[in-house]
């Protein structure tokens, strides 16, 4: 099973300080929705949202649907775990260094077949979590080039990776038609936005 994306969230208030995290994985030729939850520093509890493996578009609505539930009780999205990093798949030379491991990834992105590559959403992600400076143009490029988990992708990624001239794609983002893209955009222009920015958001 590998990891696509995932969403974590955060609620604090007067002594409640919660974590709940959201995992879309592929299963074979299908996808799971799971999730953990409790006390942040405490050993999470475990628990799924599919009890079998569904397709994309719905695993996609469950896992929005899981997002919403607990953002409507007042969680707020909060970067992904460090396990993120454990569980993606990146395709990379036996052997390889920190250096190696980036211009594998640069390599996939830049790739004339990176559009129709089925496994670019997770190159994509990684980049982010590695925060790769010089990935940011090519994820870019990337936006509206598959489904909706695509953009999801490319928007959460830049949030790491990007910088002040990815504001531009993002904000294209902020009309998508899918809610938890335009949200992960919010939070990605939040982020290098400047201060007026974050303040217009706040």
């Amino acid at each position: 099973m590998k990891l696509v994306c995932q969403t974590k969230l955060h609620f604090k208030e007067a002594n409640s300080d919660k974590v709940y995290e959201v995992d879309l994985c592929e299963a074979g030729e299908k996808y799971l929705v799971n999730f953990r939850y409790g006390r942040r520093g405490t050993e999470l509890k475990e628990g799924t949202k599919t009890t079998n493996p569904v397709e994309l578009a719905e695993a996609e609505k469950i896992f929005q649907k899981l997002v919403d539930e607990k953002t409507r009780k007042g969680y707020h999205i909060a970067s992904a775990s460090n396990q993120t990093a454990e569980k993606t798949t990146v395709i990379a030379p036996q052997g390889f260094d920190e250096e190696a491991r980036k211009n594998a990834i640069l390599d996939k992105l830049k790739a004339e077949k990176a559009k129709s590559n089925p496994r670019i959403e997770r190159i994509i992600w990684r980049a982010g979590e590695l925060k790769i400076k010089e990935a940011a143009t090519p994820i870019a490029a990337l936006i509206g080039t598959a489904k909706e988990l695509r953009d999801y992708c490319c928007a959460w990624s830049l949030g790491f990776c990007g910088d002040a001239s990815m504001i531009p794609a993002l904000e294209k983002l902020m009309n998508h038609k899918a809610e938890f893209v335009r949200r992960i955009a919010r939070e990605a222009l939040f982020k290098l936005g400047g201060e007026t920015t974050r303040n217009n958001f706040r």
